[in-house]
């Protein structure tokens, strides 16, 4: 049996990550986009504690190749069936990871 659960939104996703920051969970919701999973299996609770702490949030998490989250994107464009140059996204989640740890260097 397999158990669908729908994706939180914005609001919900904040409250959820407890992020009372508007702005902070403009940005962690991008990322996580409302999936509960992410959370607790994929970053062991780690949630960014302000917009101060967005940067190295996001290294400690979806930059850590220690990290599940890490690996994600590459599971989601497999799921995709309508991916056609998967080529052509691995480029872009490279060059972004890249641009980030130079600027976090």
């Amino acid at each position: 049996m397999e158990l669908i659960v729908k994706p939180l939104g914005y609001q919900e996703s904040a409250r959820f990550w407890g992020i009372d920051d508007p702005r902070l969970a403009v940005l962690v919701h991008p990322i996580v986009g409302g999936t509960p999973a992410y959370r607790r299996e994929f970053v062991a609770g780690d949630a960014p504690d302000s917009l101060g702490d967005f940067d190295s949030w996001v290294l400690r998490t979806v930059l850590n190749p220690q990290v599940p989250l890490f690996r994600e994107a590459r599971y989601l464009l497999a799921e995709e069936t309508e991916t056609r140059d998967v080529a052509l996204y691995h480029a872009v989640l490279a060059r972004s990871r890249a641009d980030t740890q130079r600027e976090a260097a």
